[in-house]
């Protein structure tokens, strides 16, 4: 619980001027900023909003949508962008509902060049994600992170360095899906880029501490940017240890927004950073299929009377082993460890 808890429910949408209503939709760019920025005085007002009947906000939502996608006016898309901030500070959990129709608008702007504009969608994005349960976002957010366009990418993965930066929880599913993307990031072509991606694993070390090495496998022989990783993880120490110490004390549980798929992170002092668990890497592994890796002449080999052919065939299935260090156990898999056992 806190202050926001504590607060009356406000329906601002009653209160926002009906001509301000007619306005959003405006042919004037300065009324359809106009009309937003008001929207936007009456959310930081009453910061916390009527969820007594959330299809007051379903025409403001759609609104929001065509400004962000397509109206040419950089400040009336800044003016949308805080408004939708707002909305998702105001309405917390219950902003869920309205992800489908605005998540990958936002993540569609995250190609913009302007600054004033990254900036306002990077707030924005943050307010998104502290307000609902991140696996509502992770599929698109994949698949942004997967295309070219390289403000995009850099727009993302800052953005999820100040969200792992944030968390005292790590939702493993979340990790396995972007983490990665972010990994193949780091090798792209731009640079500006490539530290982003960088910057982005150090805040997720802070987070999964030794449990991040299994992503960081294709990376092994690059120093430089593991050292660099290394630097921005303790980058986010400090800033996580910040925000800790800036939030008000709360009574928290394991049962979580990142679910029971979680490891929580604790610490004696409340006001203090609090310390990622350490968590074994293998869990975070893929299980790999090695059965159609194996020679075709194995059986043949393992049963031969020969001991360099048997020799052959166990130092033929050990290298495959080494290159796959979770294995997915099956049937076909089973008949080879009995053949071994033999």
């Amino acid at each position: 619980m806190d202050e926001w808890d504590l607060l009356d429910e406000v329906d601002v949408i009653a209160l926002w001027p009906g001509e301000h209503k007619k306005n959003i939709e405006s042919t004037k760019w300065q009324e359809r900023k106009e009309a937003l920025e008001a929207l936007f005085l009456l959310i930081e007002k009453h910061p916390r909003l009527s969820t007594s009947s959330m299809t007051i906000y379903g025409e403001v939502m759609d609104n929001l949508k065509k400004i962000i996608a397509r109206d040419s006016n950089i400040n009336v898309v800044i003016a949308a962008l805080h408004v939708l901030k707002g909305l998702a500070n105001g309405l917390r959990s219950r902003f869920a509902c309205y992800i489908p129709m605005i998540w990958a608008v936002v993540l569609d702007k995250s190609k913009d060049k302007k600054t004033n504009v990254r900036d306002a969608l990077g707030d924005t994005m943050d307010a998104i994600s502290e307000a609902c349960d991140v696996d509502k976002l992770t599929k698109e957010l994949c698949e942004h992170l997967l295309k070219p366009n390289p403000q995009s990418k850099q727009c993302l993965c800052s953005f999820l360095y100040r969200y792992f930066v944030r968390q005292v929880t790590a939702s493993m599913d979340f990790a396995k899906a972007v983490l990665p993307i972010v990994v193949k990031l780091a090798s792209d072509s731009d640079p500006a880029v490539r530290d982003a991606a960088c910057r982005c694993l150090g805040s997720a070390r802070r987070l999964l501490v030794n449990g991040l090495d299994a992503f960081l496998i294709p990376l092994v022989g690059e120093k430089a940017k593991l050292e660099k990783i290394e630097e921005y993880c303790g980058e986010a120490a400090k800033q996580h240890s910040e925000i800790m110490a800036s939030r008000p004390q709360r009574v928290t549980t394991c049962n979580s927004a990142a679910g029971d798929n979680a490891f929580v992170a604790e610490s004696s002092d409340a006001t203090v950073s609090v310390v990622s668990q350490d968590i074994d890497p293998w869990t975070l592994m893929e299980p790999s299929d090695i059965v159609g890796k194996i020679r075709k002449d194995f059986d043949e080999l393992i049963g031969s009377k020969k001991w360099q052919e048997r020799k052959e065939a166990v130092d033929s299935l050990l290298t495959i082993v080494e290159s796959a260090p979770r294995v997915a156990i099956s049937p076909d898999l089973q008949e080879v460890l009995m053949a071994l056992i033999k």
